[in-house]
């Protein structure tokens, strides 16, 4: 970034390769008025923080939420009718709530990520990383994302819902409209595609809700079904809305993980080497993984009300995007945070957010990534570069691969 440059995170050379922008937010503009989280945002811009410091801070304040204290939502009746489905879809999600809706769906929703859900889900998420790989064994090379990173926790979320696998692929198309959804920016066309995508995800899950009223079963669904049923402590709405934020945070964070992990070891071959003859160390490199380059970049709040911060004053309504990708590279807090280092302790990275909102599906994704690149080194010992590039996403605040050709 030159001098006086307004950081956009949309920005194509950005979302490439955006931890020289952090270093120079970080130095010179922690604290950064930069480019409105949406297009049609009413305040104009954005505050980018980048400190490890302030991050961590700023996302346990409580002077910040996710909803706006000057701009409440449209009445869906005002709304073209093209995006009403969406907008209500959103509404009801867990991510953008605040106490008290939020505290009493995320306590219901919690129970989705238990550690007896966990453990069932262990011999299953094996089963599914050896399975995958069984189909490109024999051919030396293939494309991480779309033959492992993308199937692996799609398949692992349709498990712990209660789908049918054959319907992952479907799952995985809404996922990755819904999640383009809420990044910066979007055009129309792209929250009219996602209503769309939200009416076929209710449809299928109104079906499976009617079957599982005749035949519950021990899966997620039949018990958020339960909460639903005992009276007003969960709406359909929410209901169908907590089930697509599973998908999406399920999904595409889990993905990202992976195929960012990766490629960083790609990159970084001693870090490699040393993983494959110290499997010991999975544990510690996951979260590395994490740190380097997280599937997330930024957490956003709302000021609530009127302060004061690092003698800037604070104004209700104005957005702020916690940029917890930059906080992860802090030279502060992380010691050479540039470089991979798979037995890096502590690693206290701000990858799954922090506050009310701290991530609900953190433990799952250890426990996917972990089973993964277990089985990814032990089955592929001999990984490497593939014949082409690594082509990115494009997204700002899911960072993560289109593709990752490699070969073994």
């Amino acid at each position: 970034m030159s001098p006086g440059t307004r950081f956009n995170p949309a920005d194509p050379a950005i979302q490439a390769d955006p931890f020289p922008a952090y270093q120079e937010l970080r130095e010179h503009a922690p604290m950064h008025w930069g480019h409105a989280v949406s297009a049609d945002d009413a305040v104009g811009g954005c505050w980018y923080v980048t400190r490890y410091a302030d991050v961590q801070t700023g996302l346990r304040d409580l002077r910040l939420g996710r909803q706006s204290p000057t701009a409440p939502p449209p009445d869906l009746a005002d709304l073209p009718e093209s995006i009403r489905i969406y907008a209500m879809y959103m509404r009801s999600i867990l991510l953008f709530m605040d106490p008290p809706d939020h505290t009493r769906l995320r306590g219901l929703v919690a129970r989705a990520f238990s550690p007896r859900m966990l453990e069932r889900l262990r011999p299953r998420v094996a089963a599914i990383a050896d399975g995958l790989l069984d189909r490109v064994a024999d051919q030396g090379t293939m494309d991480l994302m779309a033959d492992f990173a993308q199937p692996l926790p799609i398949q692992v979320i349709a498990e712990l819902i209660g789908i049918p696998a054959s319907d992952a692929p479907r799952l995985k198309g809404w996922s990755q409209i819904l999640t383009a959804s809420i990044d910066f920016g979007q055009s129309q066309a792209i929250y009219e595609q996602a209503n769309q995508a939200a009416i076929e995800f209710a449809l299928y899950m109104l079906d499976q809700i009617a079957q599982r009223r005749t035949q519950p079963g021990d899966d997620l669904l039949s018990d958020l079904l339960q909460a639903h049923d005992q009276g007003d402590r969960l709406s359909e709405p929410e209901l169908l809305s907590t089930l697509g934020l599973i998908l999406i945070a399920g999904h595409e964070t889990t993905t990202n993980l992976i195929g960012n992990g990766a490629l960083a070891l790609l990159h970084f071959p001693d870090q490699l080497a040393r993983l494959q003859a110290d499997p010991g160390l999975m544990v510690r490199a996951v979260e590395e993984f994490l740190r380097f380059d997280g599937p997330t970049q930024s957490a956003a709040r709302v000021v609530q009300e009127p302060f004061v911060w690092h003698d800037q004053p604070m104004e209700p309504g104005q957005a702020i995007m916690f940029m917890t990708g930059a906080a992860n590279r802090d030279p502060l807090v992380f010691a050479a945070p540039d470089r991979l280092d798979v037995g890096r302790d502590p690693n206290r990275h701000l990858a799954f957010g922090g506050g009310m909102h701290y991530c609900l599906g953190a433990a799952l994704a250890r426990l996917e990534g972990e089973i993964a690149f277990a089985t990814l080194l032990r089955r592929l010992p001999d990984l490497r570069w593939g014949a082409s590039r690594p082509v990115r996403n494009q997204l700002a605040s899911f960072r993560g691969l289109a593709s990752l050709p490699v070969a073994f």
